[in-house]
């Protein structure tokens, strides 16, 4: 498989060029640049063939400090109740007739 060899060569190049952290999809689409097409799939297999581990995987940590911080109240709501208010909830249907959406009660 000359055509295996060949990304092979080219793919531990551009693995080399940034520091080991390429993953298959950067690594295809550089191959890409360079006129080479590899799908991101194959180019993951010859990369587990040839052991080729990234030093850093690519996630997004989850900050509890910022979730958990109170938020501003920017349009002035407020969120009590007094006890006695209760909530009727209303359905409204959605039509759209002559070009126009209309709404109507099908709720007390």
């Amino acid at each position: 498989m000359l055509e295996n060899e060949i990304l092979n060569t080219e793919i531990r190049k551009i693995f080399e060029e940034h520091k080991s952290r390429y993953e298959s999809i950067r690594i295809s689409k550089t191959l890409e640049q360079r006129d080479i097409t590899a799908n991101p799939k194959r180019v993951a297999k010859l990369m587990r063939n040839m052991t080729l581990i990234l030093k850093v995987t690519r996630y997004k940590r989850y900050n509890q400090e910022s979730s958990s911080a109170e938020r501003t109240n920017l349009l002035k709501q407020s969120f009590q109740t007094d006890g006695k208010t209760r909530f009727r909830w209303r359905h409204y249907i959605c039509t759209y007739k002559e070009g126009l959406i209309v709404h109507t009660n099908q709720g007390s």
